[in-house]
C-alpha cells in the first residue's frame, strides 16, 4: 500500500495495492483520488466514500453490471472496476476503484466560451450516454455540470451512486433542491423523467444561459435555495442565442421539462436543432 502527493489527511489515508495521488474529485458521498494499480502498473481512480453506503455501493454495483464497457459515438460511460477498503486513520471505509478518465467537467469546460457547435456535439454525446443507462433500465439521478467529463467532443459519464431501477429502491433527497432535480424532506426524485428534465435544463444552460424555471440558478448549483421548490411552476421558454427561438425550444425540449417519461434522451437527440446555415 502507498500513497504519494502533500496534505495530512492523504498522508494518512491508505488502500492495500493502490497508491494513491492527488485528490481530483469530491462530492457529498465520496472524494476521488488519481491512483495506481500496483499489481497491474496501471492508472486508475480510488473513489473512497465517506462512510458506509450499502444503497450507494448497491447502485454503483448495478451500474457496473449493466453497463461496463459501454460506449457509442462521442460518449463512453466509466463505472466500477473493483470494491476495496480504504485505511483512513484506523478507519475502514469502502473505496471503489474505476477507471482513470482525461478530461474536464462539463461546467468547467464551458468556462471555455465553446461555440454553438461544440455544445451541440458534447450534447449530443450527453443524450446518447443517457439513452444507453436508460436502455438498460436503469436511471442515473444525479445529471449535471460536475458527472460529465468532456474531453477533445467527446464525453464521459461517471458517478453511479444515486442509480435506481434494477430492482433498486429509490433513493431520497433530503438536502434540498438542485438546479437539475427537485428536493427537499422525504422527497424522490428518481428515474427516467427526472433525468429527462435535468438533461432538458442542461441543455438550456449550455445554450441558452439560463433557467427553465429561476432567475438566478446559483443557489440551485450550490444546495442553497430558499422558499417553495422552483419545480412547482411551468418552465418558460427563451431564445437560443444563435441555434434557436423560444417556439423551437418549447417543441425541442417541452415534453422532458414537464416530466413526459416517452420523450426519451435519444427522442431529445432525434430532434435537436440544427445551427442555421451559414
Amino acid at each position: 500500500m502507498g500513497s504519494f502527493g502533500f496534505g495530512g489527511h492523504l498522508m494518512r489515508l491508505r488502500v492495500d495495492g493502490y497508491e494513491l495521488g492527488a485528490q481530483i474529485g469530491f462530492g457529498r458521498l465520496a472524494r476521488v483520488y488519481a491512483a495506481r494499480d500496483l499489481a497491474r502498473g496501471a492508472d486508475c481512480a480510488v473513489k473512497v466514500l465517506n462512510a458506509p453506503d450499502a444503497l450507494a455501493m448497491r447502485a454503483e454495483a448495478a451500474a457496473a453490471a449493466a453497463l461496463r464497457h459501454c460506449q457509442g459515438e462521442g460518449w463512453r460511460i466509466a463505472t466500477v472496476e473493483a470494491v476495496v477498503l480504504a485505511d483512513d486513520g484506523g478507519a475502514g471505509l469502502p473505496a471503489l476503484v474505476m477507471p482513470l478518465v482525461a478530461g474536464v467537467a462539463l461546467g468547467d469546460w464551458m468556462q471555455g466560451a465553446p461555440d454553438v457547435a461544440a455544445k451541440l456535439r458534447v450534447l449530443r454525446g450527453v443524450f446518447g450516454a443517457v439513452a444507453a443507462v436508460h436502455g438498460a433500465g436503469l436511471a442515473h439521478n444525479d445529471l449535471g455540470f460536475g458527472n460529465i467529463l468532456v474531453s477533445g467532443g467527446h464525453v464521459t459519464l461517471l458517478d453511479f451512486d444515486r442509480v435506481s431501477g434494477a430492482g433498486l429502491p429509490d433513493q431520497p433527497r433530503d438536502w434540498g433542491a438542485g438546479a437539475f432535480y427537485d428536493g427537499g424532506q422525504g422527497v424522490t426524485c428518481c428515474g427516467v423523467a427526472h433525468d429527462l428534465r435535468a438533461l432538458a435544463i442542461l441543455a438550456a444552460l449550455m445554450l441558452g444561459g439560463r433557467h427553465p424555471f429561476v432567475d438566478d440558478p446559483r443557489p440551485l448549483l450550490v444546495h442553497d435555495w430558499r422558499g417553495n421548490s422552483p419545480y412547482d411552476q411551468p418552465p418558460r421558454w427563451f431564445e437560443f442565442d444563435g441555434l434557436c427561438g423560444a417556439a423551437a425550444m418549447r417543441d425541442w425540449l417541452a415534453p422532458a421539462l414537464t416530466m413526459d417519461a416517452r420523450a426519451g434522451a435519444a427522442g431529445l437527440l432525434a430532434r435537436m436543432p440544427h445551427p442555421p446555415a451559414p
